[in-house]
C-alpha cells in the first residue's frame, strides 16, 4: 500500500521548500503541514517527506521523535 499526499498539501510542501536556501532546511515546516492535514506523521509520511526532501528517512524519524 503506497502513501499519497493529496495535491493541495503536495502544492503546499512544494510552495514551501521553495522558500529556503536548501531543501532541508524546510524539514519542520513540511512536517507541520503534513501533521495538520493527517493529524499525525505516520512512518509511510516520514518516507515520503524524506523523499521530497532529498534526506535519508532516518532523518526525518529523529526530527519526528525528537519535538513532542
Amino acid at each position: 500500500m503506497s502513501f499519497e499526499v493529496p495535491k493541495k498539501l503536495e502544492r503546499e510542501i512544494n510552495r514551501l521548500v521553495k522558500n529556503y536556501p536548501e531543501k532541508r532546511s524546510a524539514s519542520l515546516m513540511v512536517l507541520h503541514a503534513m501533521q495538520d492535514e493527517f493529524g499525525h506523521i505516520s512512518p509511510k509520511a516520514e518516507k515520503w517527506a524524506a523523499d521530497k526532501l532529498e534526506l535519508q528517512p532516518i532523518n526525518i524519524h529523529e526530527l519526528v521523535t525528537f519535538y513532542p
